[in-house]
């Protein structure tokens, strides 16, 4: 049931080139707060500000709209043909059952979102490409790259193609890895009240991937608890645009006043409870 209104509030409005990469979760956020009004209660305990839709395949059409899911699928299934006339060879074989139950726990999971996920996919993609990589490389005819047919072009592509999507699948896994990382060392120096190393170790993960909302969020409650209310206050209102949620607009309430915008926080207030019914803080917050 959690996953079903997920996937419903995900796909309000799907364009054909998407909204962009890393943007599932400013586009889910906006479609609760929209549909706010129209969520029974019952239904609050669903709501979470989810970062992908548990589905890669939900993920691809918000992110990359119908042209990107079906270039994706594209892509699969040209790589699972290719993959299927080599299958006696045994890696080819163990790589083509591993990338077929990758994609069939992607229907209820997102294993593209954790860095492991894509090192993992990245290495079974580049197994059946690589003999064709090698042969191509080092082959003296130079006519083998010749596009002859529509089909014979995508077969010799592919061998190239394939370690393309590897390196970039690897690299989005070290990024997240690196910035994973660095929200974590920067909220073990929160912890210890070192304000100026969990500052830069935010800032160190936005410089990487400006989508990372824990940096965003860390951030903005980081430069607050250590006075820097201004800061704190123009940092939020960049986060808004990644991390619009509740406990966002709870410090932001709480630092307007710092500044002399009193009536700006209470203002700010009445909305985000309007915005988040579902927000037993912002109930509370006065």
């Amino acid at each position: 049931q959690g996953r079903i209104f997920l996937w419903t509030h995900s796909l309000h409005q799907v364009k054909l080139l998407g909204s962009g990469p890393g943007s599932f979760y400013r586009i889910y956020n906006k479609n609760l707060r929209e549909g706010a009004a129209a969520i029974p209660p019952s239904q609050f305990h669903f709501i979470n500000y989810e970062t992908d839709s548990h589905n890669i395949f939900v993920q691809a059409l918000v992110e990359e709209g119908w042209l990107g899911l079906a270039g994706m699928l594209v892509f699969f299934g040209a790589w699972f043909r290719m993959a299927w006339l080599k299958r006696s060879d045994l890696r080819v074989c163990s790589a083509l059952t591993g990338v077929a139950a990758f994609l069939a726990s992607g229907v209820c999971d997102d294993p593209l979102s954790r860095p492991e996920g894509m090192v993992l996919l990245a290495a079974w993609l580049a197994v059946p490409a690589l003999p064709g990589l090698r042969d191509n490389l080092f082959a003296d005819n130079s006519a083998s790259f010749k596009i002859e047919s529509s089909r014979s072009g995508i077969t010799k592509a592919f061998p190239i193609i394939a370690p393309l999507i590897f390196a970039l699948l690897f690299s989005a896994a070290a990024i997240t890895a690196f910035t994973n990382y660095a929200v974590h060392a920067g909220e073990r120096a929160e912890d210890r009240g070192d304000w100026t190393r969990a500052e830069r170790w935010d800032r160190a993960a936005l410089k990487f991937d400006a989508a990372q909302r824990d940096a965003r969020y860390n951030l903005v409650r980081v430069l607050a608890r250590s006075g820097q209310y201004q800061a704190s206050l123009a940092e939020s209102e960049k986060a808004l645009a990644w991390v619009n949620e509740a406990e966002l607009h709870i410090i932001r309430i709480r630092v307007l006043p710092m500044v002399g915008k009193t009536q700006q926080a209470q203002e700010e207030l009445t909305r985000a409870r309007k915005e988040f019914p579902w927000s037993e803080e912002l109930r509370q917050e006065s």
